[in-house]
């Protein structure tokens, strides 16, 4: 009883989205009439799930389509929640989301959803389609310009594709003849299962013949040989009416691929087909939903016929062969526009220790690698990054790190750990000349493995016992002349929570302090450092600030 509500409140929401999609359609066609096409053209791609690459269909892809153009979005991306956070991107503060719905059907025996595909498979081989439901469930998705860290979409329209060509192509393909005759208007007869146009000369240019050419062979995939449209509608009926619509929106569909612009149709009596369309989809949005389900079948059929869809296969295939790569080519670049202050960031108050520079080689290698060079990053892009890494290299706490990862492991601030977990704190890093960079409030070392991982989705945080962590840090320091006070000591996070520890801490202490003793700069730059430190609590008690002296004497220095 519980799953039969639980079934009947779904399909009440999504007859209500699908009122609610219905409405906007009717209210674009009220104030634009065919314009409403346009906008198609112009977005380039259709609305598309940016995890997935896949496009929405159906009525999803009419309300998200409406959706971004009245509240102006650029990006035809969309991502839920879930998707965003799985991905470590960011929602800004206030983002709208809009509704999709996504039709699923359900095993009643086995009591388990399936996949469209799976389903199919049962059905071919004999199941009792009784035995299966099928659900609805509704999904908030947000648009790519409100998702903080995804990277600038890729535009694409076959290059391959012209429109003379691709006109010339469905005809012998789909086995419809276009005949040119001065004396008729533009029309697909069914019985004749022939289109006839006037001569391209009549047309008001080659774009207008190639639209109207489109337009009527999108009415041709409804013959009884193809897709088996109902086709016998007198005209001025509704049926006739309804017709129209789906070719409208089959040619709309297919002219993202194209260079085809579905506003040069050149359709007689306009007016008349707009008012119909709102009048029938007033009295019932499913119109609408079948009208789309009609010009989705009709635009995979013409794709098919013309190739396109086994391009578009193709790119799809190339592109997702590069998944990964594609995928820590967007992570790395956010790092170094975070870490190396570009983007217009201050380099420095955003640069915190970050291994940039095997990021910068490892992104070199990636951008080499993938068949498609992303719009979002160029050669340029990655020498200016390099350039940045110039202008902020040499940390004393750098090197204090390079001699950790030399051994498969990289002391991490407590700052780049907020930044991927949302915790506070923060931690004073010093450039070659003693100059303090950043804000000091304690001095909290973690340790993160990453020679064993695929940065950055492979993270692992080890866990030494605690007693190893202070131990080995604070015999580290003090190679460096830095004392860490027992009560910042007492600070060392204890990672448990994070995973088991896969190194011998007491071995890598042994190795790390031999290599560093060997290793010290002939020029300690311990007494600019203390210099700089006298100085600043002198600022400090000139201040009156307590709180502060405290956290700036925790980093007291030992000669």
């Amino acid at each position: 009883m519980a799953k039969e509500l639980v079934n009947i409140m779904a399909n009440k929401k999504s007859e209500e989205f699908r009122r609610q999609v219905a409405d906007m359609f009717i209210e674009g066609l009220r104030k634009d009439g065919l314009a409403w096409k346009q906008g198609w053209k112009s977005e380039s791609i259709l609305p598309t799930n940016a995890k997935s690459g896949i496009p929405y269909r159906g009525m999803n892809r009419i309300n998200l389509f409406y959706t971004a153009l009245s509240r102006g979005y650029e990006d035809t991306r969309w991502l839920t929640f879930n998707q965003i956070k799985d991905a470590g991107y960011a929602l800004e503060k206030g983002s709208k989301g809009a509704k999709v719905e996504y039709w699923y059907p359900f095993d009643r025996l086995e009591r388990k959803p399936l996949t469209w595909k799976k389903y199919n498979m049962l059905i071919k081989d004999g199941i009792d389609k009784e035995r299966f439901a099928i659900f609805v469930k509704m999904y908030t998705v947000f648009n790519g310009d409100n998702i903080k860290g995804l990277p600038e979409k890729e535009e694409y329209i076959n290059p391959d594709i012209k429109p003379g060509e691709l006109i010339e192509k469905l005809s012998k393909s789909m086995e419809v003849p276009i005949i040119h005759d001065i004396n008729h208007e533009a029309c697909y007869i069914p019985s004749r299962d022939e289109i006839f146009l006037p001569p391209v000369e009549k047309f008001l240019n080659a774009e207008a013949y190639n639209a109207t050419a489109l337009h009527e062979l999108a009415h041709s995939t409804g013959h009884e040989s193809r897709l088996d449209r109902e086709m016998a509608n007198a005209f001025g009926s509704e049926g006739y009416s309804f017709e129209e619509l789906v070719a409208e929106m089959t040619s709309v569909f297919m002219s993202v691929h194209t260079e085809i612009d579905p506003m040069n149709t050149d359709i007689e009596n306009h007016q008349a087909y707009v008012n119909g369309w709102i009048e029938a989809i007033e009295k019932s949005p499913e119109v609408l939903s079948k009208a789309i389900k009609y010009a989705e079948e009709a635009t995979a059929y013409m794709e098919e016929k013309a190739g396109i869809s086994e391009e578009l296969l193709k790119e799809a295939e190339k592109i997702k062969a590069f998944e990964f790569e594609y995928r820590m080519l967007g992570r790395l670049q956010q790092d170094c526009e975070y870490y190396l202050g570009a983007g217009g960031k201050d380099a420095e108050h955003a640069l915190y220790y970050h291994d940039e520079k095997r990021h910068i080689e490892e992104m070199k290698n990636l951008y080499d690698k993938v068949p498609i060079k992303p719009e979002w990053l160029s050669e340029e892009k990655l020498k200016e990054y390099e350039k940045l890494l110039l202008n902020t290299n040499g940390d004393i706490l750098q090197e204090f790190n390079d001699k950790f990862y030399k051994f498969g492991v990289v002391l991490t601030s407590e700052n780049e750990v907020r930044a991927l977990t949302h915790d506070e704190g923060w931690i004073t890093w010093f450039d070659k000349e003693g100059k303090c960079m950043g804000n000091t409030d304690q001095l909290n070392i973690w340790l993160s493995d990453r020679g064993n991982s695929d940065y950055p989705d492979s993270e692992q945080f080890l866990m030494p016992t605690c007693e190893d962590v202070l131990e080995m840090v604070e015999s580290i320091a003090k190679v460096y002349g830095i004392t860490i006070p027992e009560a910042q000591l007492g600070n060392v996070i204890d990672l448990e929570d994070f995973g088991e520890l896969s190194f011998n801490a007491t071995n890598l202490k042994a190795d790390f302090l031999k290599d560093a003793e060997e290793n010290l700069h002939e020029e300690s730059p311990v007494e600019r450092l203390k210099d700089m430190f006298n100085s600043k609590e002198k600022e400090i008690e000139a201040e009156g600030n307590t709180s502060s002296k405290v956290r700036h004497k925790a980093l007291e220095l030992e000669l």
